[in-house]
Parts: C-alpha cells; structure tokens; sequence
C-alpha cells in the first residue's frame, strides 16, 4: 500500500513493505534520512501525471502473454530468485521468447522508473509494444500486481539496482543503494531486500553507480551473487573506471551495456535525433541498447518510432535476446 502524504506538481508517497521489511538501512542516504522510523522507502517522488497525458499514443496491438511467475522451482525463501535444480535458469525462463532464427540487427528499449506511477506504469504496459522491457523500482508498491499486468501485456522484466554514484549523497540513489562505505555483507543483505521485491524477471539494471561500479572489490560480490541466481546483468550506462561489464564477462554472467540514454531528453525533436543514433550504432554493431524514462513525450516518440522498424529491415527485441552480443 502506498499512503500519499503531499499533493501537487510532486507526490510524495510513505511505501509499505512487501511480506517482511528489512531493518532500517546502514549508512543510508538522504532519503533514509527523512525516512527515519518510517519504512525505507518513504520519501520516494513522483511527477504527477495522469492518463490523459498519454491520450494521443494509441494502445498497443496485444501480444502473446508472457508465462505466469514466479515459478516455484526457481524460489528460495520466499522470494529469493534461485537457479532450479534442474539447472534452470529465471533469466532465461522469464525471458520474452524471440525467434533466434531472425538476423536482422536487434534494438532493446528498457523503460525505467516503473511502478512509482499508476498512470505512467499502466501508459508503458498498454502502449508501448510487447517487445519493451520495462524496469520497475524496488520501491514501488503493488510490484507483484505490476509484474503480472506487465508480462500479461507481453514484456520483460527488469528490477533496478540503485549504486553510489559520484557526488554522493547530494546525488541520492535511496536508502537501499549498494555503497563503497559498506562493507560487503551490509551490500549483500541490500541486494537481497531489492532481489526479493518482486518476482519474474530477467535480471538487473543499474541505475546512477558511477563510483560503485568502479570499485572491484565492491561490484565483483554483487555480481557473483548475480551469476549464482541465474540472472542476467544490464550495465546503465559508460561511466569513468566502470569495471562491471568487465567483471561480468570474466565471470560468465550474462550482460547488456546500454548505448544511448534518453532519460534525460526531453523534447520531441531531441528524442528522435537520438533515436537515429540508436539506429546508427545498430547497423555497425548488430545491437543496441537505449534506456527512457517514462515521460509521455518520449512514449509517445518511441511507440511511433517502433511502427517504422518493420521496414527499416531493424528488430525490436526484448533485452535478454541481446544478452553477451556486444564487444567491450
């Protein structure tokens, strides 16, 4: 449950935790701060938005139904992902199915910030084709109720991973951020709260982390946890000294590096400007990868965009068909 305690251009919402919260967090940043007693997610802003914003993107065409989760034999403790012991693993029976035969050069749209707004969650799942991976925020609610509603449409599933970025705490990933000023079993149990928030995806994505993923010996622990559960690693974007893609390769965990970052964009015409990018990189590199936040501009550009694909010989595909397919 999700009590609003401000209204206006800004909602501010106290989150309520999903079956068994964790104590209060270690070392935690500014919104752990305001949170204090309150469960850790308190604090956490939405842009107000509403339905109507996202009236001029037409629904998209249904799409075949992703299977339902979790599977029981992937699940340890309630809600902790787990390789079966058949040797299946949730990367890759969670994954959207994408024909390997298909050759043609693959772009992978991942919507971040899902989950924090009803409106904008169910605008990204209704209008946005089956083929975009949506990436929820461990500290929505209803994130069981999401990831159904979201695999029901046809898209795969991420969870965002929130890192220290530079420039910490003024830039403030949340009071369950992985930290360098922690030790590893603090990051550890942190990676198991936001692991265990929400079942039925493929893997991580990073979100800030600049600083994080620079330190060896803080990501290489994250990432081999990774690995053991049998998830896949999505790395959010170049950053200076960032080891991740490194380590995950040396290690055999499945990644993705993101090419093109439109979280930032807003405008129309910047949007589509990057787009062409994304494009670009995908004709000299067979894949690509780009990350949006979900602000009804760029809903509206990228439902468009994905119409003209067809006949630009480029395939829309979930992000786990690109898995391991990008050089360093």
């Amino acid at each position: 449950m999700a009590k609003r305690v401000h209204d206006g251009p800004i909602a501010i919402f106290e989150l309520q935790p999903r079956e068994s919260a964790l104590t209060p967090p270690v070392g935690g940043g500014l919104n752990a701060i305001t949170a204090q007693e309150q469960w850790p997610g308190a604090g956490v802003m939405v842009p107000a938005t509403t339905l109507a914003a996202f009236g001029n993107i037409p629904e998209a065409e249904p799409g075949e139904p992703l299977s339902g989760v979790p599977d029981p034999a992937l699940i340890e403790n309630g809600t902790l992902p787990k390789v079966g012991d058949d040797g299946r693993l949730p990367w890759k029976v969670y994954a959207r199915p994408y024909d390997a035969k298909d050759d043609r050069p693959r772009i992978a749209i991942i919507i971040s910030g899902m989950g924090l707004s009803q409106a904008v969650t169910r605008a990204a799942i209704k209008r946005l084709p089956g083929p975009v991976t949506l990436a929820f925020d461990p500290y929505a609610t209803d994130l069981d109720g999401w990831v159904k509603r979201a695999r029901q449409a046809g898209h795969e599933v991420l969870v965002s991973l929130p890192m220290e970025p530079e420039g910490f705490p003024l830039k403030d990933p949340g009071p369950y951020a992985l930290l360098t000023s922690l030790d590893a079993q603090e990051n550890l149990r942190r990676l198991d709260f936001i692991l265990g928030r929400l079942p039925g995806y493929v893997g991580v994505i990073s979100v800030m982390g600049s600083k994080f993923r620079a330190s060896e010996p803080h990501v290489r622990p994250i990432l081999e946890v990774l690995k053991g559960r049998g998830l896949m690693f999505v790395d959010g974007g170049a950053a200076k000294g960032n080891l991740a893609p490194k380590i995950a390769t040396e290690i055999g965990l499945p990644r993705v590096i993101s090419n093109i970052d439109l979280v930032n964009v807003s405008s129309r015409a910047a949007i589509d400007q990057r787009l062409a990018e994304l494009e670009g990189i995908v004709r000299q590199q067979a894949v690509a990868v780009a990350i949006a936040a979900p602000y009804p501009a760029t809903l509206e550009r990228l439902a468009a965009w994905a119409a003209t694909l067809e006949a630009k010989n480029l395939a829309l595909a979930p992000v786990s068909s690109l898995a391991d397919r990008q050089f360093l």
